[in-house]
């Protein structure tokens, strides 16, 4: 296995060295690769089987036979490579996931003609099988799984295929400039929150009170939409939210001091768990990372996918797949 990794790995830094990462790129004969399948290699040496037999009893319909053969054999080298000749794939954007889940990254792919059971997948991954029509764009998303916090680089894109007769297999190794931002896997825990006058909250504070309900306050963006009152929006009195009485009142400052004992990783997942409890029940908070990072109390969607991608590059470094 050692010496497998070994020879895996020294063949990416030449396909990358070869073919620099792109946004886009086409399969030609300088990309792509053939070699017969164990098939493949049954069906040539039965085809040479016949022919020495032909050969031995001077056999006219053994001659026949094999050549048939190996002319099926020959023609299946060109309708394989042909299956993967000309394909333009392009890469699109990919949204930021948590650690532990699956990045889509999207490709756009276009052929001039029809390709057949083309598959696509990351090294170490299940491939799946797309047909790509003619002179049009098909959109599909191949998974990755998220590893590692911070910025992680596309590996490389493995793009084969078999087909018609499965005697060859072809493939290529595309390269991509593309990265999914990764942020920390959410860890429910709890711990004493800090409130913006210095106070000490319990996280079960947070959610009393909250079957008291106090007014209605007019929407604003970032809001939470489980607090919309779609009764009154059905009325035609507009977009309203419930604010409920009981309700903590101070904003809250997330920081790594929570949890003094944990590590790094284990600190940052459990922030990131309380970026979304909080974003979710509406109330402000702030981040400060050891006054690296220091982010005011706010609210909002835009508050919240900025905290938790200075929590994703928090004292983190570029991962790639080389």
């Amino acid at each position: 296995m050692k010496l497998w990794s070994r020879l895996n790995a020294r063949f990416r830094q030449w396909v990358l060295a070869r073919h620099p990462r792109e946004k886009e790129t086409i399969l030609t004969q300088k990309r792509i690769y053939i070699l017969p399948t164990g098939a493949g290699v049954a069906f040539l040496v039965v085809s040479l089987l016949v022919l020495l037999l032909a050969i031995n009893y001077e056999n006219n319909l053994a001659y026949a036979v094999c050549f048939t053969m190996l002319s099926l054999f020959m023609t299946a080298i060109v309708h394989t490579y042909a299956n993967l000749s000309g394909l333009q794939v392009e890469v699109l954007s990919v949204s930021p996931v948590f650690k532990g889940d699956q990045a889509l990254f999207r490709f756009r792919l276009y052929s001039p003609r029809v390709l057949t059971q083309v598959s696509f997948g990351f090294d170490q991954q299940k491939a799946q099988a797309w047909d790509i029509p003619a002179g049009s764009n098909l959109v599909i998303e191949v998974p990755l799984l998220a590893e590692h916090r911070g910025w992680q680089e596309i590996a490389l894109l493995r793009v084969s295929s078999l087909y018609p007769l499965g005697f060859f297999k072809t493939w290529s190794w595309l390269a991509f400039d593309q990265s999914v931002l990764v942020y920390p896997s959410p860890v429910k825990e709890d711990g004493e929150l800090q409130a913006a006058g210095g106070s000490v909250m319990e996280p079960q504070a947070l959610s009393k009170g909250q079957e008291d309900f106090q007014e209605l306050k007019a929407y604003g963006f970032g809001m939470p939409i489980n607090r919309i009152a779609w009764k009154v929006f059905a009325k035609g009195q507009g977009l309203h939210v419930k604010s409920y009485t009981g309700e903590t009142g101070e904003d809250v400052w997330l920081s790594l001091n929570i949890w003094p004992n944990l590590g790094l990783e284990a600190r940052l997942s459990r922030l990131s768990y309380w970026v979304l409890e909080l974003s979710r029940k509406g109330i402000p908070f702030g981040l400060n990372l050891n006054d690296e990072i220091l982010m005011g109390p706010d609210i909002g969607e835009n508050h919240k996918l900025d905290v938790l991608k200075a929590l994703a590059l928090y004292r983190s470094e570029p991962q790639t797949h080389d």
